[in-house]
């Protein structure tokens, strides 16, 4: 992952986690280290972590943060500045928060100069805006009217916005996050090149629109040190030369403080800027006459990212956010709003980045990656993770919302036009509370009974006591006997809510991929065989040896076929510690339903084999794992090296394997 963002319980009154003891801040710092150190190694050497926390446990979280990312990878620490006024407050009134930054490897961040910026506010409402005059070749002023107007719509709706939290917008208008990019009002045409074309020409040469706004290139105050040589008139560094009126031909209101740049470009040093450079580039933009100073044009699209700063304003409401999509308010408790979330989305990764977040709460994180993705053509991809009873009436139907429509009002999408194609896929893994529920004890009535006199023995003994004997068999332990039918694995999963439980089918292809850590290629369609069979005597075999079963013609797919197949072909990597050295082991995983009688099932599965092998243009596999018992390496021609593995000794052994734990 290139981007990482939590947004962890904040341990107060108003959101305490229900913890099992007494030592509420020590409890809350080992399950924030835990995490912490599981998503860093989730992480790219180039990334980094976003992590929101207030002032009750910011010194616990920046600790846990340095102990596992060192403190030599501290980024930052961001101050969040919001619209909040405590007047029962003893003290001050706490309007701030904190979002914790730090690196996976520093030192690789830092190479990377698209970290830690974000885009200008506004800047791809402006570009969508110009992209609406593409082809069309309209008067300039048309398109600057336009931009105008677009300010002007954006300045009311934020002014509405600021007001309805009660703040005075003289005050706060300094915080319009757009006031950065008002001063761009101009637009000019060039060419594919760059190259300036007059208006007239725009349509034949096929100009693009550029929005610019005029700098000041005059040697600033802070500037007021200067080499002796920039007043001297023999010296090629001299500043204060004159610059003459393109139509009246007349010298131009000098600057008292100089030029930026040179008169001519220097041979040593081409690369810089100098009056003659920006004159032939046509970046320079004088008055109607020469009264007023030339300054120079900066192009939107070349200054479209800013440094970000520590200390940021953001009044983003998630609450209504999620009020505008569900239609009603409380439905998470402090929801962040995606436009602060959008924020680190943006600074830490590309538009291709993997975004984690272990902490999914409302869904913040993924509704972010969606609307960004929206709006710039990114595909980012979102990987959350949360085992709250929220996750079924909060977090899954805010994603498939923000899938299905950009803007909602009342619980009702505004426009169905906006929709986006998205594949979503979640994972439901077994509780504490579920496995309990599905172990299954022996015979023994002795255990029973015992067990039966004193409930609250059961859990420690169910955990800590023989599990692998006395529980054998049990579904949450594996029961090997179930894999004859792998599609109808089942478990009794506790409903949410309540203490009720319900039978469940559980997906034991997906989760043995998962086990091995494979990294999967291509999953195959599930197939349903039927054969027909004869016995096969060898008239050179005794009589009392039993005839040879043998398939009768071909197998043939077949919907009511009593056998089925479905197979998944990936890799792994050979070294496990070293997985990204680029050795890897082919994998192919055949997953079976057996009938029972064991010739027949290996019969078909023989023949299925061979007849997949045929088919496959690279069989060149290392591994092939199948469940059941059978033939399969006999069928091993000289020239392969595959081995066969069964699922079910490999799955037991990655289930209680506890290396690493």
């Amino acid at each position: 992952s290139k981007v990482v963002y939590i947004d962890p319980p904040y341990n107060t009154n108003a959101s305490a986690i229900p913890y099992k003891n007494n030592y509420r801040h020590s409890s809350w710092a080992t399950l924030m280290a835990d995490r912490i150190s599981l998503l860093r190694s989730l992480m790219t050497r180039d990334s980094a972590i976003f992590a929101s926390i207030d002032k009750n446990e910011r010194l616990s979280l920046e600790f846990a943060l340095s102990a596992i990312f060192g403190r030599a990878n501290n980024v930052e620490e961001l101050i969040w500045s919001q619209n909040t006024n405590d007047g029962r407050s003893p003290t001050y009134s706490t309007n701030h928060e904190y979002v914790l930054v730090y690196a996976k490897e520093k030192q690789m961040v830092e190479q990377d100069r698209e970290m830690f910026r974000e885009p200008k506010p506004g800047y791809s409402e402006v570009m969508e805006l110009i992209k609406n005059f593409v082809g069309k070749y309209p008067a300039l002023t048309e398109v600057e009217n336009s931009l105008s107007k677009l300010y002007a719509e954006h300045k009311h709706k934020c002014k509405e916005e600021i007001e309805s939290q009660d703040l005075d917008w003289n005050i706060e208008k300094r915080n319009d996050p757009w006031k950065g990019i008002y001063a761009y009002q101009k637009v000019e045409y060039r060419d594919s090149r760059g190259k300036f074309v007059s208006e007239g020409d725009a349509k034949e040469k096929k100009a693009t629109i550029w929005v610019y706004t005029e700098s000041d290139w005059t040697i600033m105050s802070s500037e007021s040190k200067q080499s002796s040589t920039t007043r001297d008139p023999d010296h090629p560094n001299y500043r204060y030369y004159e610059v003459f009126h393109p139509i009246t031909k007349k010298t131009c209101n000098p600057s008292s403080r100089g030029w930026k740049g040179t008169q001519f470009i220097d041979p040593e040093y081409p690369e810089r800027n100098s009056f003659e450079s920006l004159m032939n580039d046509h970046r320079v933009a004088f008055g109607a006459d020469e009264s007023k100073v030339p300054r120079q044009k900066r192009f939107l699209h070349e200054v479209e990212s800013n440094v970000c700063k520590s200390v940021f304003t953001d009044y983003s409401d998630g609450e209504k956010e999620t009020y505008a999509m569900f239609g009603k308010a409380g439905v998470f408790l402090a929801p962040k709003h995606t436009n602060f979330v959008s924020r680190f989305i943006q600074q830490g990764g590309k538009k291709d980045s993997v975004i984690i977040d272990c902490f999914g709460g409302s869904g913040s994180t993924g509704h972010a990656t969606i609307k960004q993705n929206r709006l710039d053509g990114g595909q980012r991809k979102f990987v959350l993770v949360e085992m709250g009873l929220h996750f079924d009436t909060v977090l899954k139907p805010r994603i498939l919302k923000a899938i299905y429509a950009s803007n909602w009002q009342k619980g009702k999408p505004l426009s169905r036009h906006s929709g986006m194609s998205q594949c979503i896929k979640y994972l439901r893994l077994e509780s504490y509370e579920d496995t309990l529920n599905n172990l299954i004890m022996g015979d023994d009535q002795l255990h029973k009974n015992a067990i039966s006199a004193n409930p609250s023995l059961k859990e420690d003994y169910m955990l800590h006591y023989m599990l692998d004997v006395v529980t054998r068999g049990s579904q949450s332990l594996l029961n090997i006997d179930a894999f004859k039918d792998p599609i109808n694995y089942k478990l009794k999963v506790k409903k949410t809510g309540s203490d009720e439980y319900v039978i469940r089918p559980i997906d034991l292809l997906e989760t043995f991929n998962y086990l091995i850590g494979l990294r999967v290629v291509h999953i195959g369609l599930p197939q349903k065989i039927d054969a027909a069979f004869q016995r096969f005597k060898d008239p050179e075999l005794p009589e009392d040896q039993n005839a040879k079963l043998v398939v009768d013609g071909k197998i043939k797919q077949a919907e009511d076929g009593p056998w089925w197949f479905r197979k998944i072909e990936g890799w792994l990597p050979k070294d496990r510690n070293k997985p990204n050295n680029g050795q890897q082991e082919k994998v192919l995983i055949v997953w079976r339903k057996l009938t029972g009688d064991l010739e027949k099932d290996n019969l078909v599965l023989d023949e299925w084999f061979q007849k997949n092998r045929i088919s496959t243009l690279d069989f060149e596999f290392d591994t092939i794992y199948v469940n059941g018992s059978n033939n399969l390496p006999n069928l091993k021609l000289d020239e392969e090296n595959w081995k066969v593995r069964l699922i079910e000794e490999e799955f037991m052994k990655r289930m209680w394997d506890a290396e690493g734990v």
